[in-house]
Parts: C-alpha cells; sequence; structure tokens
C-alpha cells in the first residue's frame, strides 16, 4: 500500500530546473518532456503538470501532466 505521507506534490513551475533534469524513467521522450517542455507548456497553458517527490528522494521520481 503506497503511504502518502511520504510523498510530496510540488507544481512544476516550483521546481529548479536542475532537478528537473535528474528525473529518469527509462523513456526519453517522457524525461526530455520534463526537462525541456513542461515548464513551457505549463506557461502557455497547455499543461499542467505536478512533480512527484519522495521523502527518501532528492529528486523527482513521478509526474503527472493533464
Amino acid at each position: 500500500m503506497l503511504d502518502l505521507s511520504r510523498i510530496s506534490l510540488r507544481h512544476v513551475q516550483d521546481i529548479e530546473d536542475e532537478s528537473l533534469n535528474y528525473f529518469t524513467c527509462g523513456r526519453s521522450q517522457l524525461d526530455s518532456f520534463l526537462s525541456s517542455d513542461a515548464k513551457d507548456y505549463d506557461k502557455h497553458g497547455l499543461t499542467s503538470t505536478v512533480v512527484v517527490f519522495s521523502v527518501d528522494e532528492v529528486y523527482p521520481v513521478a509526474y503527472f501532466s493533464l
């Protein structure tokens, strides 16, 4: 079961670019979107991206865009 007290959700605009560059999920297109495009898409109203952090990790462990 997922322990929600061990994760935090943050809006992509509130995260430093350097931290986003460390995200990797194994799919280069998804990794590249987060580090290169997510903030711009958000700025122009195309998507809203939320980045997931675990209390055990310094860098993002997941993200989702709507």
